[in-house]
Order: C-alpha cells, then structure tokens, then sequence
C-alpha cells in the first residue's frame, strides 16, 4: 500500500468532495427538477417564481439537431406553461416581450421546436388583440413538421388555433374541425388540460350553427368529465358555455343557477385568472338581466371591472361594456346617454360578435 502525505490525502478528499457536491447542484438544477419546481410554483400562484425558473430550464436545452422525445415534450412543455403563468398575471403584452426574448436565447425554438414556438405565440398575440400577426403564425404552424409528434402537442395545436380564428366568420368550418380534432387527440392523451376548454369552443360553436341539442350534450358531459377530475378551470369554462347556451335559448333561470355555481366553484380556486375570473362576474349580470333582476347586476359588472383594469380590451373590458352599456340603456332617464357611448365604444373596438351585439343593442335604446 502507498501511503500519501497527510496534506496530499486532504487535498485528494477535498476535491471529492467537490465533486460530490458538484455531482449534486447539477442534478437538483438539472431540466428536469427545474421543471417540477417551476410547476409547484405556478401551482401555488407564484407565477413570477415559476416563470424564472421555466426560463432557467429552457436555457439549459442543448442546441443539437437530436433532441430525444422526452427532451423535445419538457422543453415545448415549458415554454406553453410560461406562456399561461403570463396570461394568470393578466400580463399579455409582457408574454409577447418574453416569448421573443426566449426565442433569441433558446437556439432550439429556432428550428427543433419552431413549430412548437408558432403555436404558443400564435395564441399569445390573440390574447393581445394583434389578430392578423396571430393569424398569419398560426397558419404556419400545420406547415412545419412536429418532430417528436405527441397526441398533447397536437391538441395543443389544434386547440391554439381554434382559439386564434374563433371570431374569424371565414374560418368557422375550420375552427369546429380543429375543435374536434383537439378533442379526439385529448383522448389519446396521458395528460392534458384544457379539455373542457375546447368542448366549451365546440359547444358554442354548435349553437352558432343551429345543433342545439348537440351544444347541450357535449357541454353537460364536458362539467362532468371536468368535475370527476377537480377541474376547476374545467368546469368554469362548462359553465360560461352553459350560460351562453341558455340566454340564447331564453331561459334565464337555468343560466342565472349556473352563474352562481359558476361564482362558488370561482371563489374556491387557488391559482385564479383575471378574464376567466371577470367572465364568471359578467354572466352573471347577464342572467340578472335577462331575469329582469337589476338591482344586482352592477355589483357585478363593477367585480368584473375591477379585473379588466389591466387586460388589452378584447379580452374582458369589452364585455364589462358592453353589460353595462345594455344595462343602463335599459334604466333610461339620465343613464340613457352614458349606455349609449358605451355601447357605442365596443361598437368601435370589439370583435366582430361583440359588435353585432353593441348594434343590436344600440337599435332599441
């Protein structure tokens, strides 16, 4: 046996232990860690936290034209996430900024992931009312190849572009195909959210084309599938599509008892969103109205406002004017002016829906 120096056996030691403790920090900061603590903290709500440590797993992705599946799945996974943490701060705008900075320091979202990229930031630009550029990337997205294909990624995708042409009365063939092809790939999926999101799309859409009966099946199984799995956003999204149903259908009472369903299961939550949070407000105040119960509905609208101060205008504003347009051209008297410029504004700058809606109005103050 050799033996060393005592002084050459505690410098061999020391730079065990270096590498011990090296050995450690890179796997607690491995993608993989990085991703699970991003996740806790969106769970919890703390987006700021979750959105930086997103961005710290991203910038770990190698820049190789091999990326396994796994690699491809977390990093596509991660960069949707950010987008959502974003869009729970009700911060649009800022996601836009974010998502083209990581697209400068993320080599991969440059061509392995490009397509993946196209689809978040597809959807972000919608959220903040630049329709066309949303358009117009989304278009790309079924024009590239998804390496690595996935059932989640491509609900992701169809559901994306759903979203982006929703209003679009050019592509409405289209967004109910997309809708359906998201929700038959949601059944392939090992896990996905947003499912319910989708059947609520869909539902809508059947009842823009007159299939009543199939709006009303698809969004009932829809709250229940979601409630079985404590979805709250689930079934929040079930539930605004159930009210729209039934105000169209000229049953308030149904939909003023799913407003307030709405409400509970709104007030329960966690993590919350501003424009799914103002949307439970506003159908509310919508049933009240339709019900002939005024006395509450600006309780309601002025909840809604309060959450839309900092969301771009189509994206909860629009419908808290147009609300409180309709109801104070329904008091009269001195109110009768100030419905009228608001109804008016949305006139101006809603969606295409929301203007039908805004002249309709405007046509029998």
């Amino acid at each position: 046996m050799i033996k060393l120096p005592f002084r050459n056996k505690r410098n061999i030691l020391f730079q065990a232990l270096l590498l011990i403790s090296f050995a450690c920090f890179s796997q607690e900061n491995s993608p993989e860690k990085l991703f699970k603590q991003a996740k806790t903290w969106q769970y919890e709500g703390q987006y700021h936290q979750a959105i930086e440590t997103f961005k710290n797993c991203l910038l770990q992705a190698p820049n190789e034209d091999k990326l396994s599946q796994q690699q491809v799945a977390l990093y596509a996974d991660a960069l949707l996430q950010t987008m959502n943490c974003f869009q729970s701060l009700g911060q649009a705008e800022t996601c836009i900024d974010y998502l083209q900075a990581l697209y400068k320091e993320v080599p991969i979202f440059q061509k392995q992931c490009l397509r993946d990229y196209y689809s978040v930031m597809g959807y972000a630009l919608s959220r903040t009312e630049k329709m066309k550029q949303a358009e117009d990337i989304t278009l790309k997205v079924f024009t590239l190849p998804l390496r690595h294909e996935s059932p989640e990624r491509y609900f992701r995708d169809y559901a994306f572009a759903a979203a982006v042409f929703y209003s679009n009365p050019h592509y409405q063939n289209e967004v109910i195909e997309w809708c359906e092809e998201a929700l038959r790939q949601a059944q392939l999926c090992k896990n996905t959210s947003g499912e319910q999101w989708v059947s609520a799309m869909l539902g809508n859409l059947y009842k823009r084309n007159g299939r009543l009966n199939q709006a009303l099946e698809l969004l009932l199984q829809s709250k229940e599938t979601a409630q079985a799995k404590h979805d709250d956003l689930g079934v929040l999204n079930s539930l605004h599509a159930l009210i729209d149903l039934f105000l169209y259908w000229d049953v308030p009472e149904y939909a003023n008892l799913c407003a307030s369903q709405a409400i509970e299961v709104e007030s329960n939550m966690s993590a919350k969103n501003p424009n799914i949070s103002a949307q439970t407000f506003i159908n509310k105040g919508r049933a009240l109205q339709q019900l002939g119960e005024k006395d509450s509905i600006l309780y309601y609208t002025e909840k809604a406002r309060a959450l839309c101060q900092t969301l771009p205008y189509n994206s909860g504003m629009v419908d808290v004017d147009l609300l409180h347009g309709s109801y104070l051209t329904d008091l009269g008297g001195d109110s009768l002016q100030v419905g009228i410029q608001k109804l008016q504004q949305v006139a101006s700058q809603g969606t295409v829906t929301n203007r039908a809606k805004a002249y309709h109005q405007l046509a029998q103050s």
